[in-house]
Order: C-alpha cells, then structure tokens, then sequence
C-alpha cells in the first residue's frame, strides 16, 4: 500500500507543469487508500495532485466544489494561485494569480474573498471575475448565515461603523456605530443568526437586522501598569483569537471568552464576573478585584463556574505581565463566591482538570489547587529533562497503540500528561516526580471528529475509532482535515485526498 502511494506521488511530481492552455496542471486519480476492519474491504479514495503547496482550502459540499490556495514555493512565498475546482468532474473551473505579499485570501464554501489595500472582492464562484466589492474589512463571516461582519477600511483611522455585508451580493444589510477602542476579543455564535461579541462591550448582534442588546464590561484600560516592560515570550502563550492592538497606550485583554451554558451566558471581565440570558438580561453579578485582574480564563463544573485569572494582558502587539494570578469559584445558579486563591506573582501558562484538582502549569513551575476547597496543595518546580521547558497541556486527544488496541491518554491523579517546548508530549509522575516521554512510534494525535466517529493520525497513517473506541478503518494518509456528510478530506503538503464516509463506516 506505501509503495503504491509512494509511486503515484512520484508519477504526479512528474507530471507537474502547466497546461498548454495556461492553467494549472492538476493530476488526479482514484487509488486504495486503507481498508475497512469491519468487513475487511479495501477502501478506496481519490487524490488530487496540485503543482504547489496547498496553502488553505474550502469545499462546497452541495456542488462538489473546492476553492484551493497554492503557493508557490519560490518568490519569498509572495506569489500563489487561486483556483476553484470541480471534484466530481477533475476538472478546473476558474484559476487566477494571487499576490500574498499584498492581498489576504478569505476562502468560506462557494466565496472566495480577497482582501487588497483599498477594498475587498468576492470572486463569482462560477467564472471568477468580480462578483461584488466592498470596502469592509471582515473580521468575521458566516456562510450558513451568508453574512460577514467588518468595518470600512481606512487608511490612518481606525473606523467606529460596524458593517453587516450579505455575502451574495455584497451589500450592506445594515451599519451601526460600534466602539471598539480595546480590540475585537472574541465573535461567538449563539444560533443560526446571532453572535456574541467581546469589545468594549458586550453585544448580542442578529447578523441579518442588526437587533439585540449590549451589557456594558470593561476589557482594557489606558492606565499604563508599572510592569509595562515586562514582555512575555510567546512559546508560553498562544492565543491568536486576540485581535492585538498596537497603539502605544492601551492595555487590552482584562476579559475572558464567554461561556454559553443550558441558555445562558456567563463572563468574566475585568471588575466582575457575570451571568446573562441568551437575551442580555442579567442574572447575576458578582465583583472581582479589578486591580489584581487581568487576561481571565473561565469553565464550569458541577454547578460551579472557575475563573483563572493569568496574570498577563496585552500592550501595544506584545503579551506582558499584569495583574496577580488567581483562581476564583463561585455558585453557577446565584454567583456566591465560594473562594479566591492567590498565586505567586508571574502568570498561568495554562490548565488542565483531573480528579477534583486544578493544576496551573507557570514557566518552569506548576501549581496544584483542590478545586472543592480551593486550597492551594502545592508549588513545585517542574524536574524538565534537557531544560526543555513545559509550555502547555493538551487541549485534544492524543492515543497510544496497544497492538490493534487505542488506549485514549488522560490525566489522572497519578499522572499527567503535558507538552514541551519541541512540541512532544511527555507525562508527569506524580508520586515520582519525574517525567517519560511517550513513545513517539505508539503516539497517535486525535485530528478531527464527527458525530459518527474520530480520526485519530500518525505521520502519514491515520485510524478511524468509532464512538466506543474500537478501530473500524485504517488509512495510509497523513492528518485528516475536515469532514462533511459524505466524504472525510485530507491534505498532505502539496496533494488533496478525499475518501468516502461509508467506506470508512462500512455501509
């Protein structure tokens, strides 16, 4: 089965060339690609081999369409070519040149946006020739809505209109005025049409007819702290959902992400923590200690809301420290504080849950609270082998093979698992007090699920679990992608592969 992958890449890279009518070169085929456990069938898949580097994708479901960004791999990575493609019919619908040094690709299914200096354009998906422009500059966008949300585009301000564009032509639904002096911290869905917005307020927008509401919070401040200077590598933090303001005299970030729980909203922000109906009625209010309060975390668990307090916020493009880490717990129904737990001046990396303890992971240490009493158990400094740091916990599914078996890793009170600054994963002895690294020949890492079953990968292998956890499909691709009803796709460097969900079911 390799040697037959191996031999169809090898064939396509010789193929790779352009058209004598000028487009793109794109070799496809059907091929085995793994074998189905249930029946012991062979499953077959189907490859699209593309000249370059696969850059981003989108696929239309309904029409079989996929919108493709190559780049190519000489000029700085500054040129592309994007193209829609029919892969029912193996067949180039439309292609054009893209600078990416100077425009920004949007791909959603059936548009293509692209973003230049003065305006956007929506490419007709039939023939790729302007279909609408704008001069919005979406920061979000709903296909299933067939809506975006942006603001006009301007060179030395920064606009105060918030733009609601329909996506199938282009033009405004409707355009409020929408202060946003600390950033755009998070977009939301609450339902089909309507979203949550963290700004400088909190907003409940329907996309279509601009109604809803909006609940005053305060995310950012323009008092410059003392630490100002103090700026955090990013190998500890990575959160690119912050839209990250760099004008020299605001902190912004003093605001979790909201927490959309049975119809209600809770949200923790720089001088409270909150809970709201889906319709911006509040619930409850409780304060938190505004000057010790900074980038907020927040997750529920048995009728209990936490919040971890970081002890970072962001100036001016960087992550800095600010404030004083905590963690807090209050009574999901009412909003009674049940306990507040100081740390050590620095910042929380991150966190993980397991058997009723919180464990805060900090650079080169570790903190343990008991998430009933809130007490504070231990501080330890973290024995890292090769002085290679810790920087996260896993927030998906890792697995490791035991023979035709896939044992799920989770933390527990005995060990967890955690991962270093070369990106692998390690567990945590407890009792011990040591680290293992997991063998990388067993490790799987979990790439996407449905509600039928989950993909889990290992360099170019990948194996199909059901909702029970036992193996029903073995495949002989990389990472799986996405999925829709019908097919599961994966992309490996330069080639598109899409296999059929009932061959993996067996059906």
């Amino acid at each position: 089965m390799k040697k037959l992958l191996l031999s169809i890449a090898l064939c396509s890279c010789a193929a790779f060339a352009f058209a004598q009518d000028g487009k793109t070169f794109i070799l496809s085929n059907n091929l085995p690609v793994g074998q189905n456990l249930k029946n012991n069938t062979p499953i077959e898949g189907t490859s699209y081999v593309f000249e370059s580097p696969i850059s981003s994708l989108s696929v239309d479901s309904k029409n079989q369409t996929a919108l493709v960004l190559l780049q190519h791999k000489s000029n700085y990575f500054t040129k592309g070519i994007l193209l829609n493609y029919n892969l029912g019919k193996k067949e180039t619908i439309w292609e054009k040149p893209v600078n990416l040094n100077k425009e920004k690709i949007n791909l959603i299914p059936g548009l293509a946006i692209v973003k230049g200096t003065k305006q956007s354009t929506a490419l007709n998906p039939v023939a790729g020739d302007s279909l609408w422009q704008t001069t919005t500059d979406f920061f979000y966008t709903d296909s299933e809505a067939g809506v975006g949300l942006g603001f006009p585009q301007k060179r030395f301000t920064v606009s105060r209109e918030l733009n609601s564009i329909d996506l199938s032509d282009g033009k405004v639904l409707w355009s409020r005025k929408f202060n946003h002096q600390f950033g755009i911290n998070s977009v939301t869905p609450i339902n089909k049409e309507t979203v949550l917005i963290v700004t400088d307020k909190l907003y409940g927008l329907n996309l279509k007819n601009n109604t809803g509401w909006n609940y005053q919070i305060t995310t950012g401040t323009t008092t410059l702290p003392e630490t100002i200077n103090l700026k955090i590598d990013n190998k500890y933090i990575e959160d690119t959902d912050y839209n990250i303001l760099q004008d020299g005299k605001t902190v912004c970030g003093l605001v979790s992400d909201p927490l959309i729980q049975d119809k209600k909203i809770y949200i923790a922000s720089e001088d409270q923590v909150t809970c709201l109906s889906e319709d911006g009625k509040v619930i409850w209010k409780t304060p938190l200690p505004e000057k010790l309060t900074s980038r907020l975390r927040i997750f529920a668990d048995k009728g209990i809301l936490y919040v971890i307090n970081t002890g970072y916020a962001y100036f001016d493009g960087k992550k800095i420290q600010y404030g004083m880490p905590f963690v807090a717990a209050f009574e999901q129904e009412n909003g009674k504080q049940i306990y507040m737990t100081n740390l050590e001046k620095g910042f929380v990396v991150d966190y993980q849950v397991a058997d009723n303890k919180l464990y805060l992971l900090q650079p080169l240490r570790m903190a343990t609270i008991d998430l009933v009493s809130g007490n504070l158990l231990s501080r330890e400094v973290l024995p890292v082998p090769d002085r290679t740091e810790i920087i996260a916990f896993p927030h998906i599914g890792f697995y490791e093979a035991e023979g035709n078996a896939y044992k799920p890793l989770v933390s527990d009170n005995t060990r967890l698992y955690m991962i270093n600054a070369r990106g692998k994963l390690v567990a945590y002895e407890l009792a011990t007090k040591t680290f293992t690294q997991v063998d990388p020949e067993k490790l799987f890492r979990e790439s996407f699920r449905t509600d039928d079953f989950v993909c889990i990968s290992q360099n170019k292998n990948s194996v199909v679990l059901d909702n029970n956890g036992h193996a029903i499909a073995q495949l002989q691709l990389g990472a799986g992608s996405f999925a829709d009803a019908n097919r599961v796709y994966f992309v490996t460097d330069n080639i598109l592969y899409t296999v059929g969900t009932d061959a993996i079911l067996g059906k």
